[in-house]
């Protein structure tokens, strides 16, 4: 498989190409110094149809983007970003260090561009707010505004109707303002820094606060290096959140599949 860059096209040598000409309606096939090449459009959906298909297409992002910023990304960056652009639910497991945050904001800055997002709102830990987070956004992204959504509730509310691009929030202040933040049909992008500290556990007002706020968000991604920092069981929580449909409905089935009881605790 090649990218045409100039043309944002794939280029790829089948077998069958009736097969995808079948799901792509745009797939061309032209005979090639002898030999068939199937073309189709190099953007996100025709990317996913493919990789449905088994066929490891890679992003747009890779070829088309202008990486935004003061340095190019490492490549542990750009596959990450390039993953997310990809999938609308996902987690990402990196581990500390390695730029997550400059990868997720990449991945949403490309899906704006192409239209296919429109606001975002960042959940993470009350440390991370303006140092991390903020000063991302200031330092690679002249061209998005943010505001961070800190202090008393009537501040909160009136940062929150400002009309910027990024809403940065701490983890406990979703809870605070969830009522708000559903209402905000605008905000389709979620992304959840350090999600095992605040969604390890479906009972607590956190989980069912973020719950409430992501349950119709078009994009939602969860950030962590430590996603079962206690046992396996801590993944069930985050997983019904980001992804419901991919564990059990149960706590007590999901604990029974990934663990064997050895004692009567």
């Amino acid at each position: 498989m090649k990218v045409h860059k100039k043309k944002k096209a794939l280029l790829m040598r089948l077998r069958n190409p009736s097969q995808v000409e079948a799901v792509i309606p745009k797939a061309k096939t032209f005979d090639y110094k002898g030999h068939p090449l199937t073309a189709v459009p190099h953007d996100l959906d025709t990317v996913r149809v493919l990789r449905n298909m088994g066929m490891k297409a890679p992003s747009p992002i890779l070829s088309q983007y202008e990486w935004s910023g003061r340095y190019k990304p490492f490549d542990a960056q750009a596959t990450t970003a390039a993953f997310l652009t990809i999938n609308k639910r996902a987690f990402v497991l990196n581990d500390l260090g390695t730029g997550k945050t400059m990868a997720t904001l990449w991945a949403y800055d490309y899906l704006r561009s192409l239209g296919q997002a429109n606001k975002l709102l960042v959940v993470s830990p009350l440390s991370t707010l303006e140092r991390v987070w903020a000063d991302e956004i200031f330092g690679h992204f002249p061209h998005l505004t943010y505001a961070v959504l800190h202090g008393t509730k009537r501040k909160r509310v009136d940062l929150l109707n400002a009309d910027v691009d990024v809403y940065i929030i701490n983890h406990d202040g979703v809870k605070v303002m969830q009522d708000e933040l559903c209402k905000r049909k605008d905000i389709d992008v979620v992304v959840i820094d350090e999600i095992s500290q605040c969604a390890r556990n479906a009972s607590t007002g956190r989980w069912k606060a973020l719950k409430k706020v992501t349950t119709n968000v078009t994009w939602l991604w969860g950030l962590t290096g430590t996603p079962i920092p206690n046992e396996p069981t801590d993944a069930w929580a985050q997983c019904r959140l980001v992804v419901p449909d991919n564990v059990p409905p149960y706590y007590t089935r999901f604990r029974d599949t990934v663990m064997r009881q050895a004692g009567p605790y």
